[in-house]
């Protein structure tokens, strides 16, 4: 090729260089350089004049149109694409090269960008799965959360309440599941409350029967014992008679007591509820047993606030007076009974304490205190502090007991307190 025709042929491939930019390298037939648009690279020797022989065989020994053929230039490794260039009737007269220099680093920067893409996507997927997880969570939650507070005031007698859930989903089953548990508890609740009225009344009826057994005996001995008298004509038939009557009259009063225990057990009287203080109503009570029990010495330890409740006054005092008793005869066997009275104050309530150095209740007494039928005494039901009990929860409190063997019983009362 003529110098000038190559020049020409050069700016050709500058031009389409520029355009594209890309590098175009012209080789003839027989692989031979004929031009291209960076010449410098050719005539300083960094490339090779002639074409790569992989490339140039499978050009014109396997008819291919077109090779793709990885090249180095020292340590840089790029991608070139050969081509046969034809005449409109199909006709090869040369071939063309289009090296890929930047190919490599293209590719990989595609790829930083599209890894950048995607984290970016799947950053905001991950954010909009948490924010959905959150609010489920939080639905789910504040629906169990519902269910716990209701679990929690689950109260044995008491009114609980059923819940209310629209959706038939798994929520709406274990609000289902919670509602038929509830109607079963309070279904269960009151057969067993009817099951211990049974057992308490026939309980009660076999102490009644067996406290009547009692003085029947006697006094049907007395009065037989005075029918054979009478018959036998007894020299001293008057003072037999005076005596057995005596015994009558005792046992009837013992009896007569029995039945008052017991009435008084099944039905409380109507209260009349009053305001009531209880230092001072303490204060008077233990004033009589000081004045009549040298062997007793009584501590008392109130607030200086005043201590209202309301309640029947009656009732109350009876209470009182019925653990006093029971403390007093737990310290007779001592030379000098303690007892000590308190009195104290919280947010809403008020607790009072009555403390003796007596010799404490037995393990095995210790579950019966307020069972009816219960006595540690030769004499009485046992019904006083049953009653007490009684009382005190119909007043809305409490009471209880702690006990020690060798050092004496506590008996707490806890009512509201009124201001």
């Amino acid at each position: 090729m003529v110098s000038d025709e190559k020049d020409k042929l050069e700016r050709i491939l500058k031009e389409q260089s520029n355009i594209h930019n890309v590098d175009i390298s012209v080789f003839d037939l027989n692989g031979k350089l004929i031009a291209s648009s960076l010449p410098v690279l050719f005539d300083k020797g960094i490339i090779a004049k002639n074409m790569n022989a992989v490339a140039f065989n499978a050009l014109t020994k396997d008819y291919k149109n077109q090779v793709l053929q990885d090249e180095n230039i020292g340590g840089l490794t790029y991608k070139a694409t050969y081509a046969t260039i034809k005449t409109t009737t199909g006709e090869p007269i040369g071939y063309m090269n289009v090296p890929h220099f930047g190919r490599d680093k293209n590719l990989q920067t595609d790829i930083s960008n599209f890894l950048v893409v995607l984290i970016n996507v799947y950053i905001l997927i991950m954010l909009l799965a948490i924010l959905m997880g959150v609010l489920l969570s939080n639905s789910v939650t504040k629906s169990l959360d519902l269910i716990g507070v209701k679990l929690r005031q689950i109260r044995l007698g008491g009114k609980n309440e059923k819940l209310v859930w629209p959706d038939n989903d798994e929520i709406g089953a274990l609000v289902r599941e919670y509602n038929t548990a509830i109607e079963e508890l309070d279904q269960s609740v009151k057969l067993l409350a009817q099951a211990e009225r049974e057992y308490a009344w026939q309980e009660m009826a076999k102490q009644v029967a067996h406290e009547i057994k009692n003085p029947l005996t006697p006094m049907k001995l007395s009065i037989q014992h005075l029918q054979r008298a009478q018959r036998e004509n007894h020299p001293r038939l008057g003072e037999l008679t005076t005596k057995v009557t005596k015994t009558l009259i005792e046992q009837i009063e013992h009896l007569t007591k029995i039945a008052n225990e017991f009435s008084s057990f099944a039905q409380m009287p109507k209260t009349q509820e009053e305001y009531i203080e209880l230092n001072e109503m303490l204060t008077n009570m233990m004033g009589l047993y000081e004045e009549n029990n040298e062997n007793l010495n009584i501590v008392k330890s109130f607030g200086e606030e005043d201590s209202y409740v309301y309640t029947d006054r009656t009732q109350l005092n009876r209470v009182f007076l019925n653990i006093v008793k029971n403390a007093i005869e737990a310290m007779n066997e001592l030379d000098q009974g303690v007892l000590i009275v308190t009195v104290k104050q919280s947010v809403d309530t008020v607790i009072v304490s009555f403390s003796d150095n007596g010799s404490g209740i037995p393990l095995d007494r210790q579950s019966k205190v307020f069972v009816p039928s219960f006595t540690s005494k030769s004499s009485g039901m046992g019904l006083g502090l049953a009653i007490s009990k009684n009382i005190i929860e119909n007043a809305g409190g409490k009471i209880w007991f702690e006990t020690e063997l060798g050092n004496g019983t506590t008996f707490f009362i806890q009512l509201p307190l009124r201001r």
